[in-house]
């Protein structure tokens, strides 16, 4: 766009009308690379000027890990020497131009008051590495000079629980601003009286009229509980009036006038006790009302407009549902299946606090792409927002979090635009670089995802393997439905176990000692196909292991899978001789014994290990890849007399027949 704008002064106005939300803000380093990234924009742009209309042409403006780097036309490094009258300028639209963003772009809240604190001191700092002197009251020449005034910036970055507020943000302010002696427009005249306080002494009339016109708003709001009580309050009185009419008139009271007048009642005192708990209950200690806090995107009616972009990294952690928090969250927040994830609900409070068609982009937990708890949330994404991007990292980007990351970036309107989708940021040469991963990327139609059963995303799948997989499902039969199955033999556990008995493993043999002694079967017997017999430890099978699968899965005829996938796919054979398969073999017995050779012929195929590899989400441990017992239960397969099937068959008896010979590769 560069090239195409005309009036700088006008781009400028726009990009400083951005309201960018953080609502798990912490240190505030997203906020921080905003701003720079801001600045960096305007220079790309040719738009970045000084406060005379002056545009910095001559320098180059990036930012490089996290730092904004200004450079000259011979891509030296701009230090700030106030005697400079062009280091000045310099120093002077940097300063302002950060002002400018600070003041009016960036929001940010956190529960933890420490956080706010830093996050504050971080933008401060920010400022600071582009404080200027102005001139010498006493002239040029008389070494007299003081910094600019750092303004107060800290009114945009709040303390209080993001997820918690007794105020919905549709709450209606219409009645409280009639009532109020305030305005929404007075209400940020006094925000921005408080960011140019000249003193404290200002600061703090500023911050008392601010806390004051919140009250006064908060005290008139029509919450929740009025209208509903209200009409409560009303049936109880003209039920009671009817009753004691009749009463007075010496008229019989039938009793389903009395129950109707006593549900009413009930009613009542029920709503009045939600109220009276929301106003004492401490859950809402340190509740963030959203409808009050940023009256920047308030309109002038007090309608909650939004913001134009909300990103972040929120906290990953599990809420007990029976807890307070727990109890309240899963009421207010819809996406919530099973136990209650704060990521999630960052999530929809993201997109609630949200302008329609405006951006989204958080660094959240790959599971939110395909576990049955973020079930909801996924149909909400698909359905109601648009994706625009997912960075798959396929591990861990926080060396405190043991999670595979990705980062989800949406629009919140609903289109059929493709879907971009950046894979494994391991693999590019610089990694602190997304803008490298441009090579990497793929387009992905987001209809696919939409005709999974349970709005699955599958980002290692192109529209092309989509077809595919789509024919290997269709009319075939989950293994599950075909088969019993289940994981081998877990002896020891620290549960059941003393430390002594599993140091000493005194379930484990060099030889069958007695009858409760049987083979131990390891994935290094199992070859595609073929089941070596040749043992090197017994187990004993009994009360005092950790699982212990049915005595069919040790003795029936049966098909061993190695939990370990080799890079040809998964390694199965049968065996039917009576031993004990450990916890990295998974065991299936098929229900009709006569389709066992056609299920090992299709579970060792390659089409068998394209079907994992694109439908099973790849983990950080790429050394020893591992198949669980939940992907393999849900294996299609294609089960009946045709002749591919009978093929099948064949070709796994010449198969079984060679590599008991030699053993396959």
């Amino acid at each position: 766009m560069y090239n195409k704008i005309e009036d700088r002064k006008e781009a400028n106005a726009i990009i400083n009308s951005l309201k960018i939300c953080d609502p798990a803000v912490g240190s505030g380093h997203f906020l921080v690379s905003a701003l720079n990234e801001i600045i960096a924009i305007k220079s790309e742009l040719r738009i970045l000027s000084d406060r005379d209309g002056k545009r910095l042409k001559e320098y180059s403006v990036v930012v490089e890990n996290d730092e904004l780097i200004v450079t000259d036309e011979d891509g030296s490094l701009i230090e700030y020497n106030p005697t400079s009258h062009e280091s000045q300028r310099v120093q002077e639209t940097l300063f302002h131009e950060k002002q400018t963003i600070i003041e009016n772009c960036l929001f940010g809240v956190d529960l933890n008051p420490n956080s706010v604190k830093i996050c504050r001191l971080r933008l401060w700092i920010e400022l600071l590495k582009n404080a200027y002197y102005l001139p010498s009251p006493q002239g040029e020449g008389s070494g007299v000079r003081s910094l600019e005034t750092l303004p107060n910036i800290d009114i945009n970055i709040k303390c209080g629980n993001s997820l918690i507020s007794r105020y919905a943000l549709d709450a209606d302010l219409k009645q409280a601003l009639k009532s109020s002696k305030f305005s929404i427009v007075s209400y940020r005249s006094a925000v921005d009286l408080y960011r140019n306080a000249e003193n404290k002494e200002q600061k703090w009339e500023m911050e008392k009229l601010i806390a004051s016109i919140k009250s006064d708003f908060k005290s008139n709001i029509d919450n929740p509980f009025k209208k509903t009580i209200s009409t409560a309050r009303a049936k109880v009185d003209n039920l009671a009036t009817q009753i004691n009419t009749k009463k007075q008139w010496g008229e019989k009271v039938d009793k389903k006038a009395i129950t109707e007048f006593e549900k009413a009642v009930a009613k009542l005192k029920k709503l009045e006790d939600e109220r009276d708990d929301i106003e004492a209950n401490k859950i809402y200690e340190n509740a963030f009302e959203w409808r009050f806090e940023f009256p920047e995107v308030l309109n002038d009616d007090g309608d909650f407009v939004g913001f134009d972009v909300v990103i972040g990294n929120p906290p990953y952690m599990m809420i007990e549902n029976s807890s307070n928090e727990g109890i309240y969250l899963t009421k207010n927040f819809k996406f919530q299946e099973s136990k209650t994830d704060l990521f999630r609900c960052f999530i929809e409070r993201g997109h609630n606090i949200l302008k329609d068609k405006c951006f989204f982009s958080f660094i959240i937990p790959s599971s939110i792409l395909n576990i049955p708890a973020c079930f909801s949330l996924r149909k909400f994404l698909l359905i109601e927002n648009s994706i625009n991007e997912i960075v798959n990292f396929y591990g861990s980007v926080f060396e405190e979090a043991n999670v595979n990351n990705i980062i989800l970036s949406t629009v919140k309107y609903h289109s059929n635009k493709e879907v971009c989708i950046i894979e494994d940021i391991s693999e590019i040469p610089n990694p602190d670089s997304l803008k490298e991963a441009i090579n990497l990327k793929k387009l992905i139609d987001p209809n696919l995802w939409l005709q999974d059963s349970q709005y699955c995303i599958k980002t290692n799948v192109s529209n092309f393997e989509y077809q595919i997989i789509s024919k290997i499902e269709q009319d075939s039969l989950k293994l599950k439905d075909i088969c019993k199955y289940t994981l081998g033999l877990q002896v020891y556990h620290n549960s059941i176990h003393s430390k002594e008995q599993i140091d000493n493993r005194v379930f484990h043999k060099k030889e069958q000692i007695n009858e409760t002694f049987f083979p131990e079967t390891s994935g290094s017997q199992i070859s595609k196909y073929t089941f070596n017999p040749i043992f090197k430890e017994y187990v004993s099978y009994g009360d005092w292991c950790y699982n212990k699968p049915d005595w069919d899965f040790c003795s029936k005829k049966r098909i061993l899978i190695r939990e370990i996938l080799s890079p040809k796919g998964l390694v199965c054979a049968t065996s039917d001789s009576i031993n004990i398969p450990n916890k990295a073999i998974i065991i299936i017995i098929p229900i009709d014994v006569k389709y066992q050779d056609l299920i090992i012929g299709i579970l060792n195929s390659r089409l068998i290990k394209f079907y994992i590899e694109k439908t099973t989400e790849k983990g950080s441990q790429r050394l020893f890849p591992r198949v669980s017992l939940t992907t393999i239960s849900k294996l299609p397969l294609k089960i009946d007399n045709s002749n591919t099937c009978k093929s099948i068959v064949n070709n796994v008896n010449y198969l079984t027949f060679a590599s008991s010979i030699t053993p396959l590769a």
